[in-house]
């Protein structure tokens, strides 16, 4: 066993000492004068001040020849990858007419990140694609956009999706009402920095969008943001059929957090002992005794630094080659090496048992969690019977809607005293007409069609309260006091309605 000669807890510097280390190049040169002391020995490790917590120490094995600082490069992401997520933090005002019925219940955008020079084509976890050419996006002044954008996307597919959004769907042709029955509808948007983004005049987007219908009765209608109205666009969309459920490809939404696998550390290059945030590298996993062996190809380190007092350690996350910067300061220069994550022979098993382990717990949870999708997603998937391809010229709300009739001779009003079961009034209700597949909403008084309605209501306080069964407009006695039941957990109650309506 080698001799170790270990120095830890040095006495702190005083005022002076702290002085004569603040200039660096008088530092490399104090270190290069001492022929004897730290690195006459082959393992070395220091404590250092509190100025620099995150360290618990550093030290190297074997011997490497004194180099040149390496500045750490830039990064940069590749223009051709696609990111995508769900939310944003983004926030934008609301067309005209738009008014999600239940705070934090609202649908949320589906968001890609993609250079907008080069376009790209995109597809939604839902399964609707959008063709997007290069050079299609302007900022409102005009201003050609150059760079990365977010474009964002969200669906609606069923009722209380719509019903959530708050987006209207009342029509008026010529003066008469009408309500949309929808085989989908989507809302588009791109942003730069926080800028709102438009298509360029002459470029359009390729949509096609899936579809609850192949019904060639479905018709295109766009939402003018200003007036709140329904304006048509086209009467020709593109219906395809789609493959049955069965040969659709369903993701798991877990994600993998994969820990790195392990790698023995060399014999003959510097070791760096670090004590990092566990919670900022999840990479890490349960591991102990990490290590980081400094990577000689992208750093040239000099074993003159471990005389160093340190102000400051820092490791950060991974590049795009898995190397770990570690930046270490004084108070005027900053050195950053690079790093892979090593460990030594004695805890190397043990990390290598450990990693099969967290491989085997990965996928059992991403398999539990594919067959609870398919197993959810399997009504859904049944319902679409379509891709229903078209253009747009603008980043909007389009909706593929079929217009049902609420002319006087079609629809009753009917007067409705809704109230929850503790007999608080109900600020909204809704009657979705299962047969004609529409959905009417008043604050008291409600036209119905003829035909079985399914009923639930919006409490001044943002909760959902529901009727039980079927209810046909004969059946609501006018004025007639209605209890409705209020749900205090609201993803469960959406679920229930939702499995009403289809």
């Amino acid at each position: 066993m080698r001799n170790k000669d270990v120095k830890l807890n040095r006495k702190p510097l005083t005022e002076k000492q702290m002085d004569q280390f603040k200039n660096f190049n008088k530092v490399l040169e104090m270190s290069q004068a001492n022929s004897g002391g730290l690195l006459q020995k082959s393992w070395v490790k220091w404590g250092l001040a509190s100025l620099a917590p995150i360290v618990a120490g550093v030290y190297f094995l074997g011997q490497q020849p004194k180099n040149d600082l390496v500045v750490a490069p830039g990064t940069k992401t590749d223009s051709n990858i696609v990111t995508s997520s769900v939310g944003n933090s983004l926030t934008e005002t609301p067309a005209q007419g738009i008014v999600p019925p239940i705070k934090g219940a609202d649908i949320e955008f589906e968001t890609f990140v993609f250079d907008a020079n080069e376009g790209q084509r995109i597809q939604t976890k839902r399964g609707t694609s959008y063709a997007i050419p290069p050079n299609s996006f302007q900022f409102e002044d005009g201003t050609m956009v150059q760079g990365e954008v977010e474009f964002w996307s969200r669906e609606f597919h069923d009722p209380m999706e719509v019903f959530l959004s708050g987006i209207p769907m009342e029509y008026d042709s010529a003066g008469v009402e009408h309500k949309f029955e929808s085989a989908g509808m989507l809302d588009v948007k791109a942003f730069q920095d926080g800028k709102k983004l438009e298509l360029v005049p002459g470029k359009q987007i390729d949509v096609s969008l899936m579809a609850t219908s192949d019904d060639d009765k479905f018709n295109l209608y766009q939402l003018d943001s200003e007036s709140g109205a329904w304006d048509f666009k086209d009467a020709d969309c593109n219906f395809h059929t789609i493959a049955p459920k069965s040969e659709m490809t369903i993701e798991p939404t877990v994600e993998e957090v994969m820990i790195v696998e392990p790698v023995m550390a060399k014999e003959d290059q510097y070791i760096l002992d670090i004590d990092y945030d566990r919670d900022a590298f999840p990479e890490f996993g349960s591991y102990e005794d990490v290590k980081f062996q400094v990577d000689n190809n992208k750093s040239q380190f000099d074993p003159i630094y471990y005389n160093i007092q340190w102000k400051d350690v820092k490791l950060s996350t991974a590049n795009e080659e898995g190397l770990y910067p570690v930046s270490l300061s004084t108070y005027d220069t900053t050195i950053v090496v690079y790093t892979k994550p090593v460990f030594e022979a004695a805890t190397y098993q043990k990390a290598l048992t450990n990693f099969e382990e967290n491989k085997s717990a990965n996928r059992k949870r991403r398999e539990k969690d594919l067959a609870k999708r398919v197993k959810s997603s399997e009504k859904e998937f049944q319902r679409f019977k379509a891709q229903a391809n078209f253009p747009i010229n603008s980043l909007a709300i389009y909706n593929l809607d079929f217009p049902v009739d609420f002319a006087t001779k079609f629809a009753k009003t009917v007067a409705i005293n809704a109230r929850t079961d503790a007999g608080e009034k109900i600020r909204l209700v809704y009657a979705y007409n299962i047969d004609k597949k529409v959905t009417s909403c008043g604050l008291k008084d409600v036209k119905m069609r003829k035909g079985d309605h399914v009923l639930w209501g919006v409490t001044t306080d943002n909760k959902i309260a529901t009727l039980d069964g079927n209810w046909s407009r004969t059946a609501i006695q006018e004025d007639s006091r209605i209890d409705f039941v209020v749900q205090n957990d609201t993803e469960e109650i959406i679920k229930d309605i939702r499995n009403r309506l289809y």
